[in-house]
């Protein structure tokens, strides 16, 4: 399906499925390497709001919580994750603790500041009131379109600018074109949360100045690396099959068209980087949604 020729390396998969599956214990480890206050106050600044849960750095808290990796075997044995367990062993017993942790979730009352995310991970948690998921939900979480007619009818419309963009997109080397309808919502995101980021950023350069070039980067002022940086999220290589697989059936566009397009419907990139009117980055019409 993705066209590998081997298996990827024990250890790859092994890091992916604890990164999955251990998600508090390889935050607490990021939170704790890379985060620190001078990181928090510059997020801040910019307007952006970095959380994770506050118990991944207190190591008891945190073993507590693993603590509860448990299983049921037969009558009523319980089997901890230990070292001397086999991977795949390990792996069952997790399983079965994610299982039985959100079953537990569902008698208890909702913790609505859970951060259910692993604080090593980066992700699109940004904005889910103003796309085609949370329109469905109030601010409380309850089952509800609570948008106007007016509000939802210039989001469908602005929704299918993006849809028919994206969808003709030709994707090289498979014959097959992009599809708006089923990437609609991520593309939404990812248009939608670059803006915002350069609104943060724009906001942080006018109150601290401009900021120190990067050696070997001297050409290039903040502007443009912020951007040049954006698209390096995105910077990897997909197999021919993989290709083929993610148009067909990902809800998020390829990696190519996750910078390009979003780059092309940003004036700011073009105006930087002094791109031709009627160029691919700089095209005379574009789409936005918010």
């Amino acid at each position: 399906m993705y066209g590998r020729k081997q298996k990827l390396p024990g250890w790859k998969d092994c890091t992916s499925r604890t990164l999955q599956r251990m998600k508090y214990a390889a935050g607490a480890i990021y939170v704790r390497t890379a985060f620190d206050q001078s990181a928090l106050e510059k997020s801040l600044e910019m307007l952006s709001q970095i959380a994770y849960p506050e118990f991944i750095l207190d190591s008891k808290e945190l073993d507590n919580h693993y603590d509860n990796v448990l299983i049921l075997i037969q009558e009523a044995v319980t089997f901890s994750v230990k070292d001397t367990d086999s991977y795949s062993r390990m792996v069952e017993k997790i399983l079965r603790f994610d299982v039985e942790f959100d079953f537990k979730r569902l008698i208890k009352p909702v913790d609505r500041n859970e951060y259910n995310f692993n604080a090593a991970e980066v992700n699109a948690y940004y904005s889910p009131k103003f796309n085609a998921i949370g329109r469905q939900f109030d601010a409380i979480g309850n089952l509800r379109d609570w948008w106007g007619k007016y509000v939802k009818k210039k989001f469908l419309e602005r929704a299918q600018c993006i849809i028919e963009q994206y969808g003709r997109i030709k994707v090289p080397g498979t014959g097959l074109k992009l599809n708006g309808k089923l990437t609609q919502g991520e593309n939404i995101a990812d248009n939608g949360g670059l803006k915002l980021a350069l609104k943060a950023y724009k906001k942080y350069l006018k109150k601290h100045g401009e900021e120190k070039s990067i050696e070997s980067f001297e050409q290039y002022n903040n502007e443009q690396i912020f951007f040049i940086a954006y698209a390096l999220i995105w910077c990897g290589h997909t197999t021919p099959d993989e290709l083929i697989f993610r148009v067909l059936a990902d809800t998020h566009s390829p990696y190519r068209y996750r910078v390009n397009q979003v780059l092309a419907n940003r004036p700011e990139f073009a105006e930087v980087f002094k791109c031709a009117v009627g160029t691919p980055m700089n095209p005379t019409e574009r789409c936005a949604v918010w």
